[in-house]
């Protein structure tokens, strides 16, 4: 027996057929009034409000289905169903970030990425740059090597006023642009943010150590050396310039630019380590010791016992003849250090080295060469910065202190130390102490005048290069859409979606399964086109590409585009490869369109083709 709810349904169709649209609607508002879970026909009754013109009525109603779509876990029905509210307003803005955010929370990154976009344009429109900044920060969670993008978040995060997190933002857009090789881009956004951030320079050096990493050690070098020369009190750029050197395996400017940097960094004992390392990498024990006697009194001056008791030890390891000077050095370090335990053993060891055949009082082999009591003098190393970098006072100050150097590179620690803090006086300076003045010379060019790729700080806007555009970042995103893709592939028949259900629901991603299965629900939905671009997109599976041909051909029917949907599903009907479950169902589609277009001869040749290869196929068996 028919049920109330049954006959409004009934009464209902029989009015739709004679186009009486409006006693329809009300019939079916009855019918959800008695049972509104029944989203069937809550969905007839919107698509009949569209029908008549009541579209904010329909938007309520489509609401209602697609909240509890996306209540209940049918993900794809819900993207569906916002998307036929996007086009009944397109000009609402919730509309396309919900679309963004199910897209996103189902894996459909193109997708998200294109409705995001929406809303970001509405928000620039509307001058809302709180908005901008938040719709593209979640641009970049789920796109973060987009340097368009991060551009547009530097851009509109700095006109916010959020400066500290622009030039983060500005930095990540060039570090993107550098390790993508596009560099005149790179260029650009180098020159950008030297105009935005004139006193900050840290960002250059982090580019100049991906160079290095990247091997262009000897492309930096002139960068390095002009930042050097313009802050020659930041102690970063000298231990970057460190690294180019070590990576050109110049070891001669290595050791002078050690040298140099323990004269102008007198707290700092990095450089005396690292040049009396580079010294023993290179065998001379003799020259290394000397150094190192040298630099003694600078580390004991500055309290730093433990880096030249290590280097003594490894000296006395390598170089056994060397132990009693080794010795005595260390028996002055620890009496100035007040280490009374190894002072007493030190001695102890040295005093029992003595005898009969012990070596020459200082601890050095006798040589016919040269005098063993007379101690070596370290060289100073001629290069090519002897003539760009005036430190002729390092050897008067050389006499209490010298150069020094240490292992780790720089570009693991670009932040640098606490004792690298320029030219901190002593605590106890040498009444003898000369302050260095650095002369970087005429020769060291500006970065920008030699052409070098990341060329350092300019100055003056007629130095700039054209910068892009922010419009044009945002054409470059959005301009072309996301939805793009090539003809795809596949059948699988007809799907019945339910939640967790592992047609694609809940695994998700950009996958053939997912789109074809968003093609299935845009298509219930009739929203040819969207399913279209999804057909195609899950038609990049082979396994469903004669399928996926089969319902773009559908689609274009149902549309109205007869000629376009034929040569889609001929397409689909010759395709090398097609099964013969494919194939007929491209033949039946073929016959109902000639059949449309009163060629019947063709119609029933295709309909007999169908049921050759397929006896049991829909409805053959009737017709």
């Amino acid at each position: 027996m028919s049920t109330r709810k049954d006959k409004l349904i009934e009464s209902a169709g029989k009015l739709i057929a004679k186009g009486q649209l409006d006693r329809a609607i009300r019939e079916y508002e009855q019918v959800v009034g008695l049972d509104p879970a029944d989203i069937k026909a809550r969905q007839k009754l919107a698509e009949l409000l569209v029908r008549v013109g009541r579209h904010k009525e329909a938007i309520a109603a489509y609401e209602a289905i697609g909240t509890f779509y996306a209540d209940n876990g049918y993900h794809l029905k819900a993207i569906a169903v916002y998307k036929q509210i996007q086009k009944l307003d397109p000009a609402d803005i919730r509309t396309a970030f919900k679309l963004a955010e199910l897209n996103r929370e189902y894996g459909f990154t193109g997708n998200a990425l294109s409705e995001y976009g929406v809303v970001l344009l509405r928000y620039r429109e509307a001058g809302d740059l709180e908005g901008s900044v938040a719709v593209l920060e979640k641009m970049i969670q789920i796109d973060s090597d987009n340097p368009d993008t991060r551009l547009l978040l530097a851009e509109t995060r700095y006109d916010s006023g959020l400066t500290e997190e622009a030039y983060g933002d500005f930095t990540a857009h060039a570090m993107l642009l550098l390790r993508r090789g596009e560099m005149p881009a790179y260029d650009r956004a180098c020159a950008r943010i030297q105009k935005l951030f004139p006193d900050r320079n840290d960002y250059l050096l982090n580019m100049l150590s991906v160079r290095i990493d990247q091997g262009d050690a000897a492309g930096v070098l002139p960068q390095l050396r002009d930042l050097v020369a313009t802050a020659p009190d930041d102690p970063k750029p000298w231990r970057l310039l460190a690294d180019a050197y070590r990576s050109t395996a110049d070891r001669a400017g290595l050791k002078s630019l050690f040298r140099k940097m323990s004269a102008q960094f007198i707290t700092d004992p990095y450089p005396r380590q690292a040049l009396i390392e580079l010294m023993l990498e290179d065998g001379g024990g003799e020259e290394a010791l000397s150094q190192l006697d040298i630099f003694v009194p600078d580390f004991i001056r500055i309290s730093e016992f433990d880096v030249p008791e290590r280097l003594y030890i490894a000296l006395s390891e390598r170089y056994p003849e060397y132990q009693a000077r080794i010795l005595q050095s260390v028996s002055e370090l620890y009496e100035a250090g007040g280490d009374t335990a190894k002072l007493q053993e030190a001695v102890r060891r040295l005093q029992l080295l003595k005898g009969p055949d012990a070596l020459a009082e200082n601890g050095s082999p006798v040589s016919s060469a040269a005098d063993p009591g007379e101690p070596y003098v370290a060289k100073e190393p001629e290069d090519e910065w002897e003539e760009e970098l005036d430190l002729s006072l390092i050897d008067e100050v050389a006499q209490g202190g010298g150069p020094g150097v240490i292992t780790p590179a720089f570009h693991d620690q670009v932040g640098g130390s606490d004792s690298c803090t320029g030219r901190a006086e002593s605590s106890n300076p040498p009444s003898d102490a000369v302050e260095v003045e650095v002369d970087f010379g005429e020769d060291w060019g500006m970065m920008h005048e030699e052409s070098v790729h990341g060329s350092g700080p300019v100055s003056g806007d007629a130095d700039l290069p054209t910068f892009i555009e922010f419009s044009d970042a945002v054409d470059n995103l959005f301009g072309g859409g996301f939805a793009g893709g090539s003809p795809g592939e596949g059948f699988s028949g007809d799907l019945q979606l339910s939640p967790g259900a592992t047609s694609g629901e809940e695994r998700g991603g950009d996958d053939a399964q997912a789109h074809y299965d968003l093609g299935l629900a845009y298509k219930e939905m009739r929203l040819f086109d969207e399913a279209i671009a999804e057909f195609r997109m899950a038609a990049g599976d082979p396994l469903k590409k004669g399928v996926c041909l089969v319902l773009e051909g559908i689609c274009y029917r149902e549309k109205g585009e007869a000629q376009k949907a034929e040569e889609v599903l001929r397409a689909a009907l010759s395709r090398e490869g097609a099964t013969q479950e494919e194939a007929a169902g491209a033949s039946y589609e073929l016959s109902r369109l000639c059949a449309a277009a009163g060629r019947s001869e063709e119609a029933e040749l295709l309909l007999k083709q169908a049921a050759s290869l397929s006896p049991d196929f829909r409805d053959l068996h009737v017709r």
